[in-house]
């Protein structure tokens, strides 16, 4: 129902109401698809609002996302103005779910006449389940080595919250010299972290993880990597825009034999499976490790990943049984990296008598 009256000399002037039943916006490369919007509306020369509701439906936007989202209902409400210098939007009141995540915000979009758009969008979000369908939810926005790891490290999780605040022009992301800021953080529960290909992967991670303008970072605060407990962790992505490296730090603790376990799995520690054979461990112990893999697949080829670990012994038995050698009271540290192992001035007691142990 729209009113139209025009009188010579001054401006036209428009008011109308309306409703709209299941319309389908087909999409384009810039516009995302979406099926089912039934809306009410009401407008006139100085702006208008529109109550939007959407059931049963999917948002399609492989820009953005490389698989339909789903939608089982979303809900928003819509409101504008138009000013001599522009359009201003509001966007209120946005709630939207389905069977695996739960999202609520608004936010506000300024069109003017002489300027680029500016948007100002904050979200919450939080997921109903573990989910193990991660990498549908991970925006391809991300650089392509970033969105690579992350679509293959965050096997599961379970997200109880999570924000996102995306500020400035879109077209300006990640905001390298530009003003805007893209910002998601949110907590992880009940994670699976395959942090790299061929490594053991980290079970019931709990922590947080933060992606920043171009960077990301994340704290693991605890996880159990096979019979290790993760006491804490740091991953980062400093810059997703140059060469990208991931950057990995894990603190662990339990017994020594599950220490070398783990690094024997490893890919560094493939030659010292024999040893491992004959070779036994008890006692506890804890582990430092640090990782610095490149994301880019040629650097990767070219460089590898770069080690440097570190084992704390604490009155630790190590023997080879066959041999008929024992070595008890282990006290020191044992460092490594990708090309080898060393100690020095590690002591111990052997047949009886104290030692100190330098060994490469």
């Amino acid at each position: 129902d729209a009113h139209i009256k025009a009188e010579v000399g001054k401006p036209l002037h428009i008011q109308g109401e309306g409703e709209i039943k299941d319309l389908r916006l087909k999409g384009t490369d810039k516009v995302p698809a979406l099926a089912g919007i039934n809306a009410t509306f009401k407008a006139d020369n100085a702006g208008g609002q529109v109550q939007m509701h959407v059931q049963d439906s999917q948002f399609n936007y492989p820009q953005w996302f490389e698989a339909p989202m789903p939608i089982d209902q979303l809900d928003a409400k819509l409101s504008w103005q138009v000013l001599a210098t522009g359009w201003d939007w509001q966007i209120s009141d946005l709630a939207m779910r389905n069977r695996d995540l739960q999202v609520q915000g608004g936010g506000k979009l300024a069109m003017p006449l002489a300027k680029p758009l500016a948007l100002d969008l904050k979200m919450t979000f939080s997921t109903q389940r573990v989910l193990d369908n991660v990498r549908q939810y991970i925006p391809s926005i991300v650089i392509d080595g970033t969105e690579k790891w992350l679509k293959t490290a965050i096997v599961a999780g379970y997200v109880p919250k999570g924000e996102f605040v995306l500020q400035g022009n879109p077209s300006d992301f990640p905001f390298k010299n530009k003003p805007g800021v893209f910002d998601i953080r949110f907590d992880i529960e009940k994670g699976i972290l395959a942090y790299l290909p061929e490594w053991p992967e980290a079970r019931d991670v709990k922590g947080e993880l933060r992606f920043h303008n171009q960077g990301m970072s994340g704290k693991v605060k605890s996880a159990r990597i096979m019979q290790l407990d993760v006491t804490g962790g740091e991953v980062d992505i400093p810059d997703m825009l140059g060469e990208t490296h991931l950057l990995l730090d894990l603190r662990t603790k339990g017994d020594l034999q599950g220490h070398m376990d783990y690094l024997q799995t490893a890919p560094i520690g493939r030659k010292l499976r024999d040893f491992m054979q004959v070779a036994k461990f008890s006692g506890d112990s804890d582990l430092r490790l640090k990782l610095d893999v490149p994301l880019d697949a040629p650097v990767f080829e070219k460089k590898g990943v770069s080690v440097d670990g570190l084992v704390n012994l604490h009155q630790n038995t190590f023997a080879i049984p066959d041999y008929d050698q024992t070595f008890t009271r282990l006290q020191g540290q044992v460092h490594f990296d990708e090309v080898g192992v060393q100690t020095d001035k590690a002591t111990a007691d052997y047949r009886g008598e104290p030692i100190t142990i330098k060994a490469v």
